[in-house]
């Protein structure tokens, strides 16, 4: 291969990889917007957004568990090992919920 022919590679490479980084980054970018949008959105509906719109951490996580329970048939070793928590942390934490 020509050194001219080795440069226009090593250009054609150098402006693909700038092009590609540039629209990941620009997705990035929308995606942030997007979300911030989103917020303000919600911040404009009521004065506490989070308690109205969004379930908290602990609900969140007792339907995590029940949605792995479900997957599991009950079987609650094998929800365990999904969860990747102790089955006594299982059964004291969740299972006395329901």
């Amino acid at each position: 291969m020509s050194l001219e022919a080795t440069v226009r590679e090593i250009q054609t490479n150098t402006e693909w990889s700038l092009a590609h980084r540039f629209h990941r980054l620009c997705d990035a970018v929308i995606a942030s917007i997007e979300r911030s949008e989103t917020v303000m959105r919600l911040m404009e509906g009521s004065d506490d957004p989070v308690s109205e719109e969004w379930p908290s951490l602990e609900t969140t996580k007792d339907r995590y568990v029940a949605k792995v329970l479900a997957y599991t048939k009950g079987n609650k070793s094998a929800a365990c090992r999904i969860l990747q928590i102790d089955r006594r942390t299982l059964d004291r934490a969740y299972i006395q919920k329901w």
